[in-house]
């Protein structure tokens, strides 16, 4: 274990990185860690509601989730989950039933994950949502009904992800707007209405 930089002051982050196996018990991230970050390809599945309450983000990088992420089971304490790369991914994604305390999440690199993403029902305080290389899954941007909240939104490399951009883009809190290399994506934005 190594600390790693923290992100503000008050935080500090715990950082699991190199070669190993076996299973993750959350339960044992010690409490003066606020962010865990797992680095090491351990096998799943993985009971997030065993993070305890002093941890309030998870990034898990390059793990074997050895079948589907039920991402309906995040603690409610939770504000940043992170998964990139993972392996053995099956089943489907379901962001409907996320945390409400949930201010920013990013999925990279499925290839396992198929079906429909439902992007309508993200949390009301959410700030971040990143989609990279979701290669098997399919959505709609839904402009009007993603979250008034967010800062920033990355879609990228996905080739199942399709949107008709507004003229406006109602996002009114934006900052960052990231788009590449997705499906079919038409429409034409009015450059001069962004603030």
């Amino acid at each position: 274990s190594n600390p790693c930089k923290p992100l503000a002051s008050s935080h500090q982050c715990w950082v699991w990185e190199g070669v190993g196996s076996g299973k993750v018990d959350f339960t044992y991230i010690p409490a003066q860690y606020s962010e865990f970050v797992l680095r090491v390809p351990v096998t799943g599945p993985f009971d997030f509601m065993k993070v305890p309450l002093t941890c309030t983000s998870i990034a898990l990088d390059g793990v074997n989730l050895n079948g589907a992420v039920d991402l309906t089971k995040l603690p409610l304490h939770l504000s940043t989950f992170n998964l990139f790369s993972p392996t053995g991914d099956t089943g489907s994604l379901d962001l409907t039933q996320l945390p409400s305390s949930l201010t920013s999440i990013q999925l990279s690199a499925m290839t396992g994950v198929t079906g429909t993403l439902d992007l309508t029902q993200l949390p009301t305080g959410l700030r971040s949502l990143g989609l990279f290389q979701l290669t098997q899954i399919t959505a709609t941007v839904p402009w009007a009904d993603l979250p008034a909240s967010l800062l920033s939104f990355k879609v990228y490399k996905n080739p199942g992800i399709d949107a008709v951009v507004p003229t406006v883009i109602p996002l009114p809190n934006l900052q960052t707007l990231d788009i590449r290399e997705n499906g079919m994506w038409t429409g034409q934005v009015d450059f001069t209405q962004l603030s």
